[in-house]
């Protein structure tokens, strides 16, 4: 009859229910995990439970493989898989889920070497409070919490559980210990930074200290005006020059003044791009922002 499945063209819950009809309940089972009917094959099977049963076990190990593991330990939790079922619930974070069923399979021993494994899971998960807890409540081993509460730094939590348990030798011996040397490595870290940043703080005055030095020489620069002993001699040659037609040759004034025009040119020109250059540099909230301003608007 398995020949005939090819006429329902892909519409496989039909033909998981044809075959349900004529085929026996393996041929069924296998059908319906090929193609991920567990939920169809859950309810065509409504009253055998040895075949409910196996395609929750199939179900359980697909959502397993697909890390659904809170949808895996409820199915192994109704088939009466309860370790497999606490394995899935620690996988899933749902830790005391895990123990309450690791309870009703596991005793003795095993339940502790379980119990310790989830304890271990939860301190690596950064999770000392619950650690703690699985510890010291369901283990029995006080000391054994105080020590993850202080390697995690958790230091009130670790005087109640001394304090609860009536172990006050725990205070004395483990946690003030830890503490103090807890404290002491803070203070070697704290310093450590004090250092560093004092000698980048030096380091930046220093830069500070240059970029001032070298705006100051910079606005030195950018101030000077041509001298008035060289403008004076300019003027005197000038006048000598066009009063005097017998000492002065014709080309000597023209020289003079076209030397002196050039002169003039290439100082504005050199003046012109420092002003530039300097207020490309000013930025908003510069010192001397204002002045840069005005100097800009009326054409200094």
């Amino acid at each position: 009859m398995t020949g005939d499945i090819p006429f329902f063209k892909g519409k496989f819950n039909e033909a998981l229910q044809f075959l349900r009809v004529f085929e026996t309940s393996d041929v069924v089972i296998k059908f319906a995990c090929e193609h991920e009917l567990y939920a169809s094959a859950i309810l065509l099977f409504d009253g055998d439970s040895e075949s409910v049963k196996v395609v929750k076990e199939a179900y359980a190990l697909s959502c397993m493989e697909k890390c659904l593991y809170a949808e895996a330990a409820g199915l192994y939790q109704s088939t009466g898989h309860f370790l497999k079922a606490a394995e899935a619930y620690l996988e899933s974070g749902d830790y005391l889920m895990s123990m309450s069923c690791a309870r009703l399979e596991l005793s003795g021993e095993q339940l502790d070497s379980f119990l310790r494994q989830v304890a271990t899971r939860l301190e690596s998960e950064s999770k000392p409070r619950d650690a703690a807890y699985v510890l010291s409540e369901c283990l029995g081993e006080p000391e054994a919490a105080v020590e993850v509460l202080c390697s995690a730094g958790e230091w009130r939590h670790a005087f109640d559980i001394s304090t609860r348990h009536k172990a006050l030798r725990l205070v004395e011996g483990l946690v003030v210990p830890q503490m103090v040397l807890s404290l002491e490595s803070r203070i070697t870290e704290l310093s450590e930074l004090n250092v560093k940043l004092t000698e980048r703080s030096g380091r930046l005055q220093v830069v500070r200290d240059l970029k001032s030095r070298r705006r100051e020489r910079e606005d030195d620069e950018s101030s000077d005006i041509f001298p008035e002993s060289d403008a004076g001699s300019m003027v005197s040659d000038f006048t000598f020059g066009s009063h005097t037609s017998q000492a002065t040759d014709l080309t000597g004034p023209s020289l003079t003044i076209g030397s002196t025009s050039a002169k003039r040119e290439k100082y504005a020109a050199r003046k012109r791009a420092k002003a530039q250059k300097k207020r490309k540099r000013i930025v908003q909230g510069h010192p001397q922002e204002e002045e840069v301003k005005c100097k800009v608007h009326w054409g200094a």
